[in-house]
């Protein structure tokens, strides 16, 4: 079987390197000159949270692609997954798999393109981080979701687990949809975060914060509920403790007891502090879009990536006063 890692970074990267130490046969492909040039001269360097190795990948510009692959692992960002589709139509075998290590919700177009029982999404539960070109950290082991869109079992499904399950811990779902829209709300979350750079907890010790947060999770568990989804818990939260039926009462102390048990966090910002061009659009911009779709108002997710895109954009500074411009929202 030949297979090939679209996006080696931080996820990708991660992902692919310990499958390549296991000694799966993976091209890795990628579109940054320095990342590609630093992992042909010394490897990729993959931090564990107990280990450090490295691997020598063969690693290609899309250009530079001449052969055909059964497997195809996609981790880009969002607003990059149909280039990658298109870009791969020509290389894959005629029952290639296709497998979405992505946020957002890019497994319905992966599915529209190839087959459901083609596509396959990946739920990715790491905090991970591109250390510099050719080398990458997670501070966690890590675990992954893995399913079709459909729920049920395929022969291609349960051959994937058979290939990452001894690298990564991965368990599948039969609810990928669900698990996928809950991931949502997390990282629609985290980036709300990150336009304050500050920890969790020190965000939420403002009664306005916490209400300014319950508010913005509940928003975007209104769209996820009516797009079909089932909301399954994760391991911060259970999204449907953020159910519009809730009263705001109910939902400010799920937010007080997530202050109580919050875990470290190694970095604050995200991709933001670093002045990267994140995946905004495809997150808290999914949500906006599959609301127009069903006709729902998402009055704090737009105020929301207005904020942010201002950040990137570097017309405002990052801060926690971004938040005094959400609370009218709110």
């Amino acid at each position: 079987m030949r297979s090939i890692l679209v996006g080696a970074g931080q996820v990708g990267g991660i992902i692919g390197g310990r499958l390549m130490r296991a000694g799966h046969d993976l091209t890795l492909c990628d579109v940054d000159r320095e990342h590609v040039e630093a992992v042909r001269s010394a490897g990729l360097r993959v931090d564990l949270p107990n280990d450090s190795f490295t691997v020598h990948p063969q690693i290609l510009f899309p250009r530079e692609l001449t052969e055909k692959y059964d497997l195809v692992l996609i981790a880009v960002r969002s607003e990059g997954t149909k280039d990658v589709l298109d870009m791969m139509a020509q290389h894959m075998t005629e029952d290639a798999v296709v497998v979405s290590l992505q946020n957002g919700m890019n497994l319905p177009l992966v599915a529209n393109l190839v087959g459901v029982d083609r596509a396959v999404g990946a739920v990715v539960r790491m905090r991970s981080i591109k250390m510099a070109p050719g080398h990458v950290r997670t501070y966690q082991n890590g675990y992954l979701y893995i399913g079709h869109i459909h729920g049920h079992r395929t022969p291609q499904l349960e051959a994937l687990h058979s290939l990452l399950d001894p690298v990564i811990l991965t368990k599948i779902a039969d609810n990928m949809y669900g698990v996928m829209w809950s991931k949502l709300t997390f990282t629609s979350m985290r980036m709300l975060s990150w336009i304050a750079d500050a920890k969790m907890p020190a965000i939420w010790q403002s009664e306005a914060n916490r209400s300014l947060f319950a508010d913005f999770i509940t928003e975007v568990v209104k769209v996820g509920e009516a797009a079909g989804a089932r909301l399954e818990k994760l391991a911060e939260y259970d999204p449907n403790d953020f159910h519009p039926s809730r009263s705001r009462a109910q939902r400010m102390a799920t937010v007080e007891e997530m202050a109580r048990t919050w875990k470290d966090e190694k970095e604050t910002g995200g991709g933001l502090k670093r002045g990267e061009k994140t995946e905004v659009d495809g997150i808290i911009g999914a949500v906006i879009r599959e609301g127009e779709r069903l006709n729902l108002a998402t009055p704090l997710c737009r105020a929301t990536l207005q904020v942010y895109l201002e950040i990137e954009s570097r017309q405002r500074p990052i801060g926690m006063a971004n938040y005094q411009e959400l609370y009218p929202v709110s």
